[in-house]
């Protein structure tokens, strides 16, 4: 009965019924009839729809009209052969929702990376969208694991009542600019930390001194002169990470077999 009815409505005359339509519709039957609807908001709901049939998506993700891909892009159900194809889109709207689909894959991020229609911010999704894809798949039981028991750990041996907000790249020219595999950042209390082509233990260390510095800033210890080499600061975030380190291997020693983060 309301299948007759929404097949009815498809074709109502009224595009703001055939929005509805689009926009609740769990019939890829009925979002494939509107797939081919004349209206651009109506085609955009089917392509946001995750109840669009591939074939429906693959049809949109050709639209001339950017906001239709846009929507095919961001859809949670679209195949991976029609994400590879956006993700060369021009429309940086399009490459934006590429890489923040779930269904994104690795083979995937590493061919957008030296995409001439990159920006900034594009390439900065794109190493951050890698990094996570990276804990999230072959190393997700390995490397994610590890980084979790060892921030806890190291929370406790540095009696921190907080964590911060700590991001993993995967981006080598960050580690380049800086000339260091980590920071901390005192004004958005977060950390970054280099961590492909590293091994494991070596990301850890990083992230100990990284948290050393953030338990220094807790305590108001931080200056302008913080960061240079020598200084009391990095001195203590040197030794304080060293002895969390050697602390940490005795408790893991078949961690040194791990290989490194791709």
């Amino acid at each position: 009965m309301f299948d007759n009815m929404y097949k009815k409505l498809s074709n109502d005359d009224d595009e703001y019924v055939r929005i509805d339509i689009a926009s609740t519709s769990k019939s890829p039957e009925i979002l494939d009839t509107l797939s081919n609807d004349k209206s651009i908001m109506v085609l955009s709901k089917v392509a946001n729809n995750p109840y669009t049939s591939a074939e429906a998506l693959h049809t949109l993700s050709s639209s001339t009209i950017p906001i239709i891909r846009t929507y095919v892009a961001k859809n949670k159900n679209t195949p991976v052969q029609i994400l590879h194809r956006l993700s060369k889109d021009k429309n940086p709207d399009v490459r934006r929702n590429v890489i923040k689909n779930k269904n994104i894959t690795k083979s995937i991020l590493n061919s957008m990376k030296n995409s001439e229609y990159n920006d900034k911010h594009l390439e900065f999704l794109i190493h951050e969208k890698l990094s996570r894809v990276l804990f999230e798949g072959l190393n997700h039981k390995t490397s994610e694991k590890i980084i979790d028991d060892f921030i806890e750990f190291a929370r406790s041996y540095l009696q921190l009542s907080s964590t911060p907000d700590i991001k993993f790249i995967t981006n080598s020219d960050t580690s380049f600019e800086n000339k260091s595999f980590g920071g901390y950042s005192p004004t958005s209390k977060s950390i970054i930390i280099t961590i492909s082509n590293r091994h494991i233990l070596d990301c850890c260390r990083s992230l100990a001194h990284e948290l050393v510095h953030y338990r220094q800033d807790l305590n108001g210890e931080l200056n302008d002169n913080s960061g240079d080499d020598g200084s009391e600061h990095e001195n203590e975030a040197n030794s304080e990470a060293g002895i969390i380190m050697r602390k940490y291997a005795k408790l893991h020693p078949d961690l040194f077999k791990q290989l490194a983060i791709d």
